[in-house]
């Protein structure tokens, strides 16, 4: 009796079913674990110290109350924004896997390493601050494991990007990598706006850092979307991020004795090249799209590109374009 061996297509098949059905039991995990471990650092690092009679303060950074007659602890409302919302997203990942959407792995991905591993910083930070340092080997493992290992499980199959909008592969990466990438500057804007009580004349720079936050969100919720205003809003991030860091160059700093010290000192000792860092590796990212806007606006015919901006009212109800690729287009300029 001869039997037929298993196809390609169908081994794959299996694989992209294993994968999703994996990476759904990972991303539901995180969903149940992720509010008891915020639970845990906002009750350690804040509420903790909050009693009937405690004196509670409103300042630039959040709301303070008193650990001792000598320090201070702040509770950040942007902390507290992006835990809730960092919830929904593993959540709403999980359940997309479960139900085989086909943008759910893309939502994953983004979820772990552009929204979940940029808070290793708020850890660090607490190891740092309650424990001299203590513990900061293992937090990073423990961030590695939990981002790295769903997304192995995720690439499995068809790809993490598989079934993500109409971009190459190629593309889709740099796409990926650009909110990513957006998500890290947040952060790092988070942590200068959390901190800002450490500026003794820094209104100026406290409201660049803090334009950050919102646009970020903006930028990467587009560029998930794969929306041409996704773009736009990437600059106006890296564009606020930057005046943030030049305006903290004029900012006098008042020391801690914290890990802040040293990025304040960082960033207010080389201004120019902190803000010029994100914008090069931003434009080095969406490359491919920023060239095929700058060709649509100068009049080429997508057939010499490659690269097209759709803003068909077919595409999009909406009056943004699409990102997108031409491969008919690619494939008439490679014969030619």
């Amino acid at each position: 009796m001869v039997m037929d061996e298993p196809r390609p297509e169908a081994e794959q098949q299996r694989a992209e079913k294993a994968s999703r059905l994996l990476g759904a039991g990972a991303m539901t995990a995180l969903s149940l674990a992720y509010p008891l471990v915020s639970g845990w650092y906002f009750w350690h690092d804040w509420f903790k110290f909050l009693g009937r009679d405690t004196p509670v303060t409103v300042g630039m950074p959040g709301v303070s109350v008193p650990v001792n007659d000598y320090l201070i602890t702040w509770l950040s409302p942007w902390r507290l924004v992006l835990a809730m919302i960092t919830a929904k997203l593993l959540f709403s990942s999980a359940k997309k896997l479960r139900q085989g959407a086909s943008d759910a792995k893309a939502l994953s991905i983004l979820t772990l390493f552009g929204v979940l591993a940029p808070q290793v910083v708020w850890y660090f930070e607490f190891a740092n601050d309650w424990s001299a340092g203590r513990g900061l080997g293992s937090i990073a493992m423990l961030f590695f494991a939990v981002t790295m290992l769903p997304a192995m499980i995720l690439a499995k199959g068809k790809g993490a990007l598989a079934g993500w909008g109409a971009l190459a592969d190629n593309n889709k990466a740099r796409v990926m990598g650009g909110a990513i990438g957006l998500g890290w500057l947040a952060m790092a804007a988070m942590s200068l706006v959390d901190h800002s009580f450490q500026l003794l004349d820094g209104m100026k720079t406290f409201a660049a850092a803090t334009a950050v936050l919102p646009l970020a969100a903006l930028a990467m919720l587009g560029l998930y979307r794969q929306k041409t205003w996704g773009m736009l809003a990437g600059g106006a991030t890296v564009a606020a991020a930057g005046a943030s860091a030049v305006a903290l160059g004029d900012t006098s700093i008042q020391a801690t004795g914290t890990t802040m010290d040293l990025a304040f000192g960082t960033v207010a000792n080389s201004p120019i090249a902190s803000a010029a860092i994100p914008a090069v590796l931003l434009a080095l990212l969406m490359r491919p799209f920023l060239t095929g806007a700058a060709k649509k606006v100068a009049g080429v015919e997508e057939q010499q590109t490659g690269v097209r901006i759709d803003t068909t009212a077919s595409s999009s109800s909406e009056d943004e374009g699409e990102l997108a690729t031409s491969d008919a287009a690619d494939a008439r300029r490679r014969a030619g």
